[in-house]
């Protein structure tokens, strides 16, 4: 009989040390970032188009969310463009038709939604919204179950007062109980960030600065990060964990991501935000993109005739570069790189960019080029 007991007792202490399979999910988002919103009138930016339409933007988001109805609308950091209080307000208002229409609102703070507001300002205009199931009491950082998803919404701005990301010893502590947990409840995790987890060649001003928060990450699991604060599109892919990254909203190509998990199958695609219920935004949109490349045609211009390349030249060159720029733009490079290697001007095109830092860029991006941006599909199992 001792021994039958031993022997029941070994069972239990395994079946409970044992992980649970990783449920089948179905999951949609529509997924944004670096919306910078500021209500107040301020001067266009010709590099960042939109820049005074920030309110415009985040009611067209709003409005294609609600027409698509996905499970979620998620916002990966520098929401406001300062913490102002006022642009929180209307930012929390526009976010509750959302979420009132039946979509879940998931956003995490940036580093510029802290330069005029503090963790208790800005959590007094979003709490609300999110509705969370668990909340790590060092940070705003929290976790939302959504079906057999379990979504990790982690602020990585708030504790360090210097733009870089990261977070303390306490909030890692409560993000290993949070995956702890995960694993025992076979949930599948969404890891969203503002700072980035797998981007590591731009230095620490980018990244999150935890030494060993990428293991903990594979090693419970975790397959797919979301993050922003690079204003560029990119998809990274480390040990069979993925980390897509959203360009600002208010650059040249708008992007928005829409994310679909069904069953083990997770499919990814960057769209231009469709801006159609509001035409004013739709054309003011179209021109300012229009004068931003006709902008960037002109600096790469200069650039060649200064030079002393001829006419015929510098035109061949600065629409190859424009050509790198707009595939580089739209998370596209990765497809196209043997297109622009190829390209009978492209030596020609290196060596006049070598001294303006766009050469340099180029050729290091060309010659390990980075995984297509614009859309991705794998199977999330852990």
């Amino acid at each position: 009989m001792l021994k039958r007991l031993t022997v029941i007792l070994l069972l239990m202490i395994l079946c409970a040390c044992r992980t649970v399979p990783a449920k089948p999910a179905d999951f949609s988002a529509v997924i944004i970032s670096d919306l910078h919103l500021q209500i107040a009138e301020v001067s266009d930016n010709p590099y960042v188009p939109l820049s005074s339409l920030t309110k415009e933007v985040l009611n067209a988001v709003a409005e294609e969310t609600m027409e698509r109805h996905p499970d979620a609308l998620i916002l990966c950091g520098d929401n406001t463009n300062s913490g102002n209080v006022n642009d929180l307000k209307y930012l929390h208002d526009v976010l509750r038709k959302v979420r009132e229409s039946g979509t879940a609102v998931i956003q995490v703070p940036g580093n510029h939604d802290f330069n005029l507001s503090d963790r208790d300002t800005y959590d007094e205009y979003t709490n609300d919204l999110c509705e969370p199931d668990d909340r790590d009491t060092e940070s705003l950082s929290y976790m939302k179950i959504m079906g057999n998803m379990m979504i990790l919404a982690m602020d990585d701005s708030s504790y360090r007062p210097d733009n870089k990301g990261g977070f303390s010893l306490d909030t890692m502590t409560w993000l290993k109980n949070m995956l702890d947990q995960a694993e025992e409840e076979g949930l599948k995790v969404l890891f969203i960030s503002h700072h980035n987890v797998l981007l590591t060649e731009t230095g620490d001003n980018y990244r999150i600065n935890n030494p060993g928060l990428r293991n903990l990450l594979k090693r419970k699991h975790v397959r797919l990060c979301l993050s922003g604060h690079t204003h560029s599109q990119m998809i990274f892919e480390e040990d069979g964990m993925y980390e897509i990254v959203t360009g600002t909203i208010l650059g040249s190509i708008h992007p928005a991501g829409f994310l679909q998990i069904k069953d083990d199958s997770v499919s990814y695609v960057m769209e231009r935000a469709d801006f159609s219920s509001n035409p004013d935004l739709e054309e003011y949109a179209s021109v300012k993109d229009e004068e931003s490349a006709s902008q960037m045609y002109d600096v790469f211009m200069q650039i060649f005739r200064d030079r002393e390349y001829s006419q015929e030249d510098s035109e061949a060159c600065a629409a190859l570069a424009m050509k790198y720029m707009d595939y580089y733009g739209k998370g596209q490079i990765g497809g196209h790189f043997e297109e622009i290697l190829n390209d009978p001007d492209y030596d020609k095109m290196i060596e006049g960019l070598k001294d303006a830092n766009y050469g340099p860029w180029m050729e290091s991006v060309l010659k390990n080029p980075p995984q297509r941006a614009d859309r991705i599909r794998f199977e999330y199992k852990g």
